[in-house]
């Protein structure tokens, strides 16, 4: 059980601190290519969502070359997460868990 005096006085251990870092270190971290790619594909298949069936009928062509578009940048957003490796948004060993 947790005592009064652990939650108050709680030091958690010490790690590698990004305090230290330059600006350009922190930039690198960042995982830019992941988050470009990410966000049109997300707008696009809300939007294809959104249009298809209700705007659109689901064969017509802006939803179908939409929906492609997005798969294509989910493949793109799939690759960059494993070249980035722990320095992705999502990283690769959070989807090899068993």
């Amino acid at each position: 059980m947790i005592s009064l005096y652990e939650v108050l006085f709680f030091r958690s251990p010490t790690q590698y601190s990004s305090l230290h870092l330059t600006w350009k270190e922190k930039l690198r971290q960042l995982d830019l290519p992941g988050v470009f790619v990410l966000i049109p594909a997300i707008v696009g298949l809300i939007l294809a969502l959104q249009w298809g069936g209700s705007t659109y009928a689901w064969s017509d062509p802006k939803v179908i070359v939409l929906l492609v578009i997005v798969i294509v940048l989910i493949v793109i957003f799939a690759v960059i997460q494993w070249w980035q490796q722990d320095n992705a948004t999502v990283p690769p060993r959070v989807f090899l868990q068993t």
